[in-house]
């Protein structure tokens, strides 16, 4: 969450103005590889129950939902079943060449915390696969299949020598 355009950051002690604006930072949320979460807050105030019991403030919508991601609540994704090959067939090849034509598929779910079940995950924006060599690859965002958890793509292998 980035302060306003008229949020000011300021050291009491040395009464120095230290940022303005949405170079200020007031809550972050990182994951890491590892899927480890941390929440950082820049003012024990924005959690305090005096701010979080207020209703001109969104802080209790904001803090619960803060709280629910950090502890794997919501924002959790598990992939399903992962389906690839080529035009025709249905076994998975041992690789592919140039030219093949590939059909990928892959099943996306989404952690409902209320429900306690996984839901099929919609994709508020595109998803994005790739297929990679060492030189050339293909990126292209995956179709969402109509009535299912899967997203899918269709694309041809480049036309280069090696192995995918």
């Amino acid at each position: 969450m980035r302060g306003e355009n008229t949020t000011i950051s300021y050291n009491e002690i040395t009464k120095e103005v230290i940022n303005v604006g949405q170079k200020i930072i007031l809550a972050a949320a990182v994951q890491g590889r590892n899927n480890a979460r941390a929440v950082f807050v820049g003012s024990i105030d924005m959690i305090s129950n005096e701010f979080y019991s207020q209703k001109v403030y969104s802080n209790k919508e904001y803090i619960n939902n803060l709280l629910l991601w950090n502890f794997r609540e919501n924002g959790l994704l598990k992939v399903g079943e992962i389906k690839h090959h080529k035009t025709g067939e249905t076994e998975i090849p041992f690789n592919y060449k140039i030219e093949d034509e590939i059909h990928y598929s892959i099943e996306l779910f989404r952690w409902n915390h209320t429900a306690l079940e996984w839901i099929p995950y919609i994709a508020p924006h595109e998803i994005m696969m790739e297929f990679i060599m060492l030189d050339p690859y293909i990126r292209m965002p995956l179709k969402k299949k109509i009535g299912s958890p899967e997203y899918q793509a269709v694309f041809k292998a480049p036309d280069k020598y090696g192995v995918f």
